[in-house]
């Protein structure tokens, strides 16, 4: 899936149908919240400051399940799962 700005492309999923996107990336938040997923937005900008980002500062604490939209972005990672 594109995203429609860089900002955007760093993303946490925290289920089926949530994810996590750094708060300026405005148009992004809106294409999620479009295809019917809840949004939690964080500023990061501090962290943007020395290159960090979200998925830099996050740990991934849940599997992907297979009916999230979300799927076809890691469908190629979770194909052994």
């Amino acid at each position: 899936m594109e995203v429609p700005e860089p900002k955007g492309v760093n993303i946490v999923v925290l289920g089926p149908k949530k994810v996590m996107v750094q708060k300026s990336a405005k148009k992004t938040i809106a294409q999620f919240r479009g295809l019917g997923l809840e949004v939690v937005t964080v500023d990061t900008s501090e962290f943007s400051k020395l290159d960090g980002c979200l998925t830099c500062m996050s740990v991934r604490i849940r599997e992907l399940s297979r009916h999230s939209p979300l799927f076809e972005m890691y469908d190629d990672d979770l194909a052994e799962m």
